[in-house]
């Protein structure tokens, strides 16, 4: 964690009740966790793997059972096995055998999500775009 210039740390061998303590009168205080928050947030578009990506054996690969449709949108939709225990296809092991409507996460289509000041709430997580019934709303952390 970084240290940043707005934090006041005691030494050792400082006196707690030697430290002004003015948190409601300083803006700098007020505002110090909303720049933490946005000093420490770090945008990553993809996931970021910090030791060897654990491998799924070929068996363990949910294959869906759906029924192939000219239109690949369309294909495993709300009647598909995996859609309902919150799986995403894989492609080669779906009835489609390239793209399907259930893979939003892997091609990264979900509404748009940014970070805003809040009065009084320090950070929000709010939508920068209106967001549709079937969107699939996403937050990773």
């Amino acid at each position: 964690m970084r240290q940043l210039k707005l934090d006041a740390f005691l030494v050792h061998g400082n006196d707690i009740r030697q430290v002004p303590v003015h948190r409601e009168n300083n803006p700098t205080n007020v505002e110090r966790s909303v720049l933490q928050a946005f000093a420490e947030y770090e945008e990553a578009s993809q996931n970021v793997y910090v030791s060897r990506a654990r491998k799924d054996p070929l068996d363990d690969i949910p294959y869906c059972r759906c029924e192939a449709r000219a239109d690949w949108r369309l294909t495993c939709g709300a009647d598909c096995d995996n859609r309902a225990t919150q799986t995403e296809c894989v492609q080669g092991y779906c009835a489609s055998r390239t793209k399907c409507g259930n893979q939003r996460i892997q091609d990264g289509v979900h509404a748009d999500l940014i970070l805003v000041k809040s009065t009084g709430k320090g950070v929000s997580l709010v939508a920068d775009a209106p967001i549709n019934e079937d969107d699939l709303v996403i937050q990773l952390n």
